[in-house]
């Protein structure tokens, strides 16, 4: 089997952007790095936000997460809005595990917190036990058994938008 090694320059976690990164993020030693901590408007704990203004209303780093997120909501998707907040959220570590960004918190974004963060748990539980590659037809046998129902479930049998 192949060493698998982590490459610290490839990172699915994200941030907030428009405010300061929080003092115990991802790779922290690099925070100095962040133009946001040069710029006067950002360089708060609240930055360009209003107090408990609700993480729905932040930008985040554009990682894979967030583009899924954006792209199923442009698509209309019937996925109910915690479950987009949840394939949104889950990559934003130093939130839900960390307890980054409570000032930013609305209600709802507490009331879920813990869940996003269980189901985050569950994937990468589930990403160490999966670590071998799969065949085409393993994936083409997947899509036909399980991701195509899940698709067509929640209004995505069409050519989607992206």
């Amino acid at each position: 089997m192949m060493e698998m090694r982590y490459d610290w320059t490839i990172s699915s976690r994200t941030r907030i952007v428009g405010c300061l990164p929080p003092e115990r993020c991802i790779f922290s030693e690099f925070r100095r790095l962040s133009p946001d901590t040069k710029n006067d408007q950002y360089n708060s704990l609240l930055g360009i936000y209003r107090r408990h203004c609700g993480l729905e209303n932040v930008f985040l780093l554009w990682t894979g997460p967030e583009y899924m997120y954006h792209m199923l909501k442009a698509n209309d998707v019937t996925i109910p809005s915690d479950g987009l907040l949840l394939l949104r959220f889950f990559s934003l570590y130093d939130w839900h595990t960390n307890n980054a960004y409570q000032e930013l918190e609305s209600e709802n974004d507490s009331d879920i917190k813990f869940f996003i963060a269980e189901f985050d748990e569950i994937r990468r539980r589930a990403r160490r036990t999966c670590v071998s590659d799969f065949s085409g037809d393993e994936c083409e046998g997947l899509w036909d058994t399980h991701y195509s129902h899940i698709f067509q479930k929640y209004g995505l049998v069409d050519q989607l938008k992206w």
